[in-house]
């Protein structure tokens, strides 16, 4: 039968402290409480899922550490659940799929900020498990050593700061504090941890060949280790992980093996689990529970702070210290001078100075209270004044930051709002007041306000703040506004709500600045990229004209022999309606195809808005197939395509996109014109990205890029090409970046480069 999981959860929440201040203090905290409300941060969820029992006495200190440093910083509104899997006693994949299906429905609709692996078993579960039950969580691995995650794949959303389990510092420090001992003796239950764990001290035991010999009691009745654990020699010492699970699959926790050791041994005991200290251990080098709920909490922070973190952005590993249990150096007779420097000592009693310390202090203090008495009238003057002068100074301070917010705000051109949801009006400073075209503290119903968005932004901008007021999240939106004077102004406008003591949503304080100068600066780098597009199409096809004029000759001579055919059939008189049908026939497909091929050069040539349609890439790839199929056959260039049938379509421009594969045919043939012909060839390859993106390689066989050239020759007016303008990499990337793709190179490893972009399919960027 498999133990049932259990789930506890909590809210960490700072609260303030109670106190009585004067009438002014109070109400200086009021105006600071008052300006800081708007900070206040939406609830974010982070799930502990722990591996082992919440019985284990590491699981109830890194808790509780762990939810301490959060509360360290109260603007941070995080809610804490835990998960108590217990897969230690059961790591089977029936389990985990089990417990996989409970979390993944548990947590369906919880948007969570990070799950945080406590400890290597529930990471196992995570490194199996995790992509399909939490498939955009970040994980936090916790108190997880190095060796753990050694030869297992770790995904990027992977992170943490594993613990240093540095076995050989245990041993050697066990060997300094008993010169005298001979005999290691390494103890270890049968459960995964307990094996895993004892693996540390095989691992270095090699090291102190020589200075003693080791003995491994692995996987015994219990009753058997006690029984030999009372009759070692006093030449021996003790090593252990603790045992979880003995030979008769009875489990323990480590605190209660330890404690069942150290109760009969007649030898001391070392370990590396910190909680341990103070059940029976002498010591040991070990990293401290603590500190890994202290650094788990600081990442938590910073991810709810916005940073996007690696693996390579967090320092290595945890580092551990040398802790000692006081009274086990007593019962032991290891003197404190033995110990390495700035080692922890926990648990020493108190000398006489240290007990009575307070009385000694008091009596003292007796012979100065009459002193005191007489001084404590003027020292009570001398606060009074001094606060007064305090708040006087505190008062100036504020209204002089009052006027620097006021006048940094106009600096930059912000305008204050604050939208009251439960009257669902919305109050605008001066400044917002000018760009909307209304007056200052006038308030504003929403629907109103709806009416001055420009009407193509109404539909987004109301969704948006709907969004706001249902899901908590940041208000962060670009939108038209419609004047009364027939302007049409740009604002950017970013917003935060506040809540009332219900948990509800009871308004959303924000600002807006006027972006209409860089909408129309934009505008117009658009214009110049355009024009500058439209160049490169020309030179490109001025490039392919003699073969484009190969290409119109054929269907043309085609039509003439098939009209002289004709005619010459109607002067024999020969001719019957099936032969002048079927010239008629060959006649109108030939004239079809020629203005194909001039309807392409048409739309390539002009100029005009980039216009976004439903476009199959694959039909792009045909198209610029036939386009350039003259100009290959006079450069001895094969093109081979690729192309993975049924691709979503893609939303875009056909004449940019065009233009982007154009490019990188033209510049794959100009690279292999002084190959051998029999080696020029250029495959363009179409396939669907794990991304969801459609991806297209354009690839060649010519020398290469340079090494270090592969972002370079992105760059404006760099070009190899004796004639060329150097523009025509740098305009196809900018025309995949506004497509919402990606445009890179990179050299093959048979020679050759392939150039790669990507492109969103048609759902992902209505979604956009």
């Amino acid at each position: 039968m498999k133990p049932a999981m259990r789930t506890a959860g909590a809210k960490g929440r700072a609260s303030k402290p109670q106190a009585r201040f004067r009438v002014s203090v109070c109400l200086l905290a009021a105006l600071l409480a008052g300006a800081c409300a708007g900070f206040a941060r939406a609830t974010e969820t982070v799930l502990v899922l722990y591996g082992e029992r919440s019985s284990l006495a590491a699981v109830a200190i890194f808790d509780e550490t762990f939810r301490a440093a959060l509360r360290a910083k109260p603007s941070f509104n995080i809610d804490v659940a835990s998960e108590f899997l217990d897969i230690g006693r059961d790591p089977g994949d029936e389990y985990f799929q089990l417990a996989a299906r409970f979390l993944r429905e548990k947590y369906r609709n919880t948007r969570l900020l990070a799950v945080v692996a406590g400890g290597p078993m529930a990471m196992e579960f995570l490194l199996q498990r995790g992509a399909e039950t939490f498939p955009q969580a970040t994980v936090i691995h916790a108190y997880v050593d190095r060796d753990w995650l050694a030869g297992r794949p770790i995904p990027e959303n992977v992170i943490g700061i594993p613990p240093l389990f540095d076995v050989a510092k245990t041993i050697d420090v066990a060997l300094r504090i008993h010169p005298n001992a001979r005999r290691l003796v390494v103890v270890a239950g049968g459960s995964v941890m307990d094996r895993h764990l004892q693996a540390f001290f095989r691992r270095d035991a090699p090291r102190f060949a020589g200075r003693a010999t080791f003995e491994y009691w692995d996987d015994l009745p219990f009753a058997e280790t006690l029984r030999k654990l009372a009759a070692l020699p006093a030449d021996s010492v003790v090593l252990t992980s603790s045992v979880l699970r003995d030979q008769t699959g009875k489990w323990y926790t480590g605190r209660e093996s330890i404690q069942l050791m150290s109760a009969v041994s007649s030898a001391p005991i070392y370990g590396i689990i910190s909680p341990q200290i103070g059940y029976g251990l002498v010591g040991g080098y070990m990293p401290r529970i603590e500190d890994t709920g202290r650094i788990v909490g600081g990442i938590v922070l910073r991810l709810a702070a916005g940073e996007k973190l690696t693996a390579s952005t967090l320092i290595e590993t945890q580092p551990s210290h040398y802790i000692f249990d006081w009274r086990q150096l007593q019962r032991w007779r290891v003197p404190e001078h033995r110990l390495p420097e700035g080692s922890v000592v926990l648990f020493k009693e108190p000398s006489l100075w240290e007990k009575y310390r307070w009385q000694i202090v008091v009596g003292s203090a007796l012979a100065l209270v009459i002193f005191l008495l007489c001084v404590a009238e003027a020292v009570l003057i001398a606060r009074f004044m001094a606060e007064r002068r305090k708040r006087r100074h505190s008062e100036e301070e504020l209204r002089e930051s009052e006027q620097r917010m006021s006048l940094a705000a106009r600096a930059a051109g912000l305008g204050s709002w604050l939208w009251d949801l439960r009257s669902n009006t919305i109050a605008v400073s001066e400044r917002a007041a000018s760009v909307l075209g209304v007056e200052e503290g006038e308030h504003i119903g929403f629907e109103r306000f709806l009416s001055m968005v420009h009407p193509e932004d109404r539909r987004s901008a109301r969704a948006a703040m709907e969004r706001l007021r249902v899901d908590r999240v940041e208000f962060d939106h670009e939108m038209r506004l419609l004047r009364s004077d027939g302007a049409i102004r740009w604002i950017e406008s970013r917003g935060r709500a506040e809540f009332g003591g219900d948990g509800q949503p009871v308004r959303v304080r924000g600002v807006a600045i006027d972006i209409t100068s860089r909408k129309e600066a934009q505008a117009e780098a658009r214009r110049h990229r355009d024009q500058a597009a439209h160049l490169s199409r020309v030179n490109v096809l001025g490039q392919l004209s003699g073969a484009l004029a190969h290409e119109l000759n054929q269907p043309l001579s085609a039509i003439l022999s098939n009209a002289e055919a004709a005619q010459r059939y109607l002067a024999q008189g020969t001719a019957n309606s099936d032969e002048l049908r079927e010239i008629l026939s060959d006649i109108i497909a030939d004239d079809q195809r020629a203005g194909a091929v001039i309807d392409r050069l048409r739309a390539l040539l002009k100029r005009g808005e980039s216009k976004h349609a439903s476009l199959s890439i694959n039909d792009l790839v045909r198209d610029i197939e036939r386009l350039c199929h003259s100009d290959l056959v006079t450069r001895n260039v094969r093109l081979e395509t690729q192309l993975t049938p049924d691709l979503h379509p893609v939303s875009g421009d056909r004449v940019q996109l065009e233009q982007v594969l154009l490019n990188l045919v033209v510049n794959a043939c100009d690279a292999m014109e002084d190959s051998d012909p029999s080696q020029r060839l250029i495959t363009i390859r179409t396939e669907l990205a794990d991304t969801g993106n459609l991806r297209i390689l354009v690839s060649d066989r010519g020398p290469g890029l340079p090494p270090g050239d592969d972002e370079r020759v992105f760059e404006p007016f760099v070009t190899s090409k004796a004639k060329g303008m150097g523009l025509g990499l740098s305009i196809s990337r900018s025309i995949v970046a506004a497509h919402g793709g990606r445009l890179w190179a990179a050299n093959n490893a048979a020679g050759g480069a392939t150039f790669c972009f990507t492109l969103p399919v048609l759902a992902m960027a209505e979604a956009a």
